[in-house]
């Protein structure tokens, strides 16, 4: 009798093991399921569509040019992208507003990817921005110094951010040197993603 009471609490000892093994797996799995799918793509932009006509070029200092291109040899992926060029002192920019308003508070990140253009030995930098439009301050700055010489190598830029507002505005920027080289980036492939 006493073994088989010790044969029924050992049983139910080990289904109850096994019942909160497979519970605080299940919640593990949960998640992980849960964290992966709270990423929200707030803008995918490959220039490849109608937003293409959202993005402005604008800039600073005599030199500045730019413009969206259609070109599937130039282009990260696809066959459109935003070309900016800056030659001499300056910055010039391609950029655009963003809808974030269900995003206010939350952690996000701004990327898009960045191609040097010209061959040479100068250093090229790209401010990689998200800029408040009521105040025109910064939210987020990164600045990187593209890898050369010369096109071909897409490096992926970004830049983390808190949105305060339900706009907000993103920007890309090349800027330019005292020496009077001439800097060109190729942008594709932007991308806003929150969680």
């Amino acid at each position: 009798m006493i073994g088989m009471m010790r044969r029924d609490v050992f049983r139910s000892s080990l289904l109850a093991r096994l019942s909160m093994v497979a519970v605080l797996v299940m919640t593990a799995l949960s998640v992980g399921a849960t964290s992966a799918a709270s990423a929200t793509n707030v803008l995918e932009d490959g220039f490849e569509t109608a937003t293409a006509a959202q993005w402005t070029v604008s800039g600073s200092g005599a030199g500045n040019s730019g413009g969206l291109y259609m070109d599937c040899g130039a282009a990260h992926r696809g066959c459109g992208g935003a070309m900016i060029q800056q030659l001499g002192p300056g910055w010039n920019s391609v950029g655009r507003s963003v809808y974030v308003l269900r995003q206010i508070g939350h952690r996000c990140q701004l990327a898009g990817y960045a191609q040097r253009r010209l061959y040479g030995g100068q250093e090229l930098r790209v401010n990689v921005e998200v800029i408040d439009p009521a105040t025109w301050t910064y939210l987020g700055l990164a600045t990187y110094s593209l890898l050369g010489p010369g096109s071909g190598r897409w490096e992926r830029v970004s830049v983390i951010f808190y949105p305060t507002k339900p706009y907000e505005h993103i920007r890309f920027s090349v800027l330019g040197d005292a020496a009077s080289h001439e800097n060109m980036v190729n942008l594709d492939d932007v991308s806003v993603v929150c969680s």
